[in-house]
Formats: C-alpha cells, structure tokens, sequence
C-alpha cells in the first residue's frame, strides 16, 4: 500500500507542476501562488517517500547494542555508535537514519510496525533532529 502512496504523490507532483506551466502560459505568474502551496506539500511527500521506497519490505530488530537491517536473505548489523545522525520528518512521519560518511542507511515510516519503539530506542542512544519537511 505504501508504494501506491509514494507513486500517487510522484505523480502529483508531476501533474501540479504541468498545471503551473499551463497556468503561467495562460494566466501568468500572478495566478500561480496557491498552486505552488500544493506543489510544495506534494513535492515533500514525494521527497519523504523516495528514500522511503527502498526500505518498505524491510525488518529491523533492535536491541541496546544496535539494530540489524533484513532485506530478503541480506542482514546487515550495525552498533548505535556507527550512526552519526537521525532525523524525523515531520512531513510524512518518517525517521531517517545516517552513518558517519553522511550516506543515508535505513529510513522508517511512523505507520510501520514497532516504529515508536525502535523510535523510542533511537531518541535514547543518539538523539533525533526534527526536521519540518
């Protein structure tokens, strides 16, 4: 269900921007302010899902040493001390999770299961940063 979600908001990112387009050729820029309002949210929702995409049929087990990350028949392990960074978007309630090269290692939706207490363990041992978008 998650994918369908991500996609409807791609794609209404895409259709937003073609009406603003549309918009400008005929009205010009000054009828375009309450479009952009909705190309802003549609376009975080679509930001917030894309990173969101590669982590949805993942599972994560967590303990207080660290976490481990299953995708199939792939486990990957880490210990908190490897994450450098979390951040909550608010937009789209997802918590995403950064090692120490800044590249981005697992992101969470607010809906999936057992969020609040992995988000709970994260907040414990290394803090989370919210974002607003």
């Amino acid at each position: 269900m998650l994918y369908i979600i991500i996609l409807f908001f791609i794609g209404l990112t895409i259709a937003i921007s073609y009406w603003i387009v549309i918009i400008i050729l005929n009205e010009g820029v000054l009828g375009t302010p309450g479009v952009f309002v909705l190309l802003y949210f549609a376009g975080q929702m679509s930001y917030t899902g894309l990173f969101l995409f590669k982590h949805i049929t993942t599972t994560v087990v967590h303990s207080r040493q660290g976490f481990k990350i299953t995708s199939g028949k792939k486990t990957i392990e880490y210990l908190w001390s490897d994450i450098s960074k979390a951040k909550r978007y608010t937009l789209g309630g997802v918590l995403r999770l950064y090692d120490h090269q800044g590249k981005s290692i697992y992101a969470v939706q607010s809906s999936a299961f057992g969020y609040s207490s992995f988000r709970k363990r994260v907040n414990e041992e290394i803090g989370i940063r919210t974002v607003l978008t």
